[in-house]
């Protein structure tokens, strides 16, 4: 009697333990035609490095009060170009020479830049990634052919104290879809050609441009400070895209034509670019600052400075982390219109 209550014991913590498995592993994912090349998840990308010959990028995730963000360290590498060919007796004198011809200089153009909404497609495109297929190359004149005998780039994708590396092969034909191996276990796959672009022209592709996280409709009120003076304003039916107006804080039952029209332009303002340290360093004076506020108390301050009188307009905000570079003309238009508000 004992025996079979214990066989029954054990039968069922077996079924109990078989049942805890199956409940908690995760369900295995369908990727319809494609196959998982690297696994992970969105969160656990903690850096991502690509390494080629003409550009390297380096997007490390980094937290602050206001959230998470990528932030990219790009590096353009260029050749010096080479002296023209000697000529006549010059030519003759080199040729004898024992002396080995210079290797080309190459040059390194670095920026920074933090990155903008494309990030997050890129992300989830890694996690996990997938190939279009799996390919069984080992021939070394095939390897040659897919361009993985001397591969054109690498990719790592950092996952905390985990490194996924891929070797980045040439185009298939046709497709333009890229061969990529790897270097884990030396398997080759196919992998769609967007992915790389993105990392190959991270500069032009994932560079943020806005000034401000909030969107405009969500915006409620704004404080805008200058020199000359400064100016509350609340923004009226902000849902509405046709009815939306700004008005002073003060004087709301007023129509205010030209704070609209300003504040419709500095919600707009984008970056050219990230600034350079020597860009950094310049002696800046302060143009103005708007500050807005959405209808939670969230605050975003944009500060306007430009180097001198006629020089470049640079601007800072919460949302670029950095120091970038203003577009010249609306960034002038603003300052010289922001005198007006004041006397509207």
């Amino acid at each position: 009697m004992i025996r079979a209550t214990m066989n029954y014991g054990l039968l069922l913590g077996a079924l109990m333990g078989a049942a805890w498995i199956e409940w908690t592993n995760a369900p295995e994912v369908d990727h319809g035609t494609k196959v998982e090349l690297l696994p992970g998840a969105v969160d656990d990308i903690t850096e991502i490095r690509w390494t080629s010959e003409k550009n390297e990028a380096t997007l490390t995730r980094r937290s602050d009060e206001r959230g998470a963000y990528y932030w990219v360290d790009y590096v353009r590498w260029t050749t010096k170009a080479t002296p023209k060919p000697l000529e006549g007796e010059d030519a003759e004198a080199a040729s004898e020479s024992s002396e080995p011809e210079p290797e080309p200089e190459r040059i390194a153009k670095p920026s920074q830049f933090k990155a903008g909404s494309k990030i997050d497609e890129l992300i989830a495109d890694l996690s996990p990634m997938l190939a279009l297929r799996r390919l069984d190359v080992t021939d070394p004149a095939k390897l040659e052919e897919i361009g993985l005998s001397d591969p054109v780039a690498t990719l790592d994708i950092v996952r905390g104290e985990r490194t996924q590396s891929l070797d980045v092969g040439g185009e298939a034909y046709g497709s333009r879809h890229i061969y990529v191996r790897k270097q884990a276990d030396g398997q080759i796959y196919l992998v769609e050609r967007q992915l790389f672009q993105i990392l190959k022209y991270a500069r032009s592709r994932l560079s943020d441009h806005d000034l401000f996280s909030m969107e405009g409709k969500k915006i409620r009120t704004a404080i805008i400070t200058a020199p000359d003076g400064a100016i509350s304003a609340v923004q009226k039916n902000a849902d509405d895209k046709d009815k939306a107006q700004w008005v002073q804080a003060d004087n709301p039952d007023t129509v205010a034509e030209q704070l609209t029209t300003w504040m419709g332009k500095a919600l707009k303002l984008k970056s050219s670019n990230y600034a350079s340290p020597k860009e950094e360093d310049a002696a800046l004076e302060e143009r103005f600052r708007l500050v807005v506020e959405d209808g939670a108390g969230t605050t975003e301050t944009l500060v306007v400075l430009q180097a001198g009188g006629e020089g470049d307009w640079f601007g800072h905000s919460e949302h670029t982390r950095g120091q970038v570079k203003l577009i010249r003309s609306t960034a002038k238009s603003l300052t010289e219109d922001v005198r007006s508000l004041f006397g509207e």
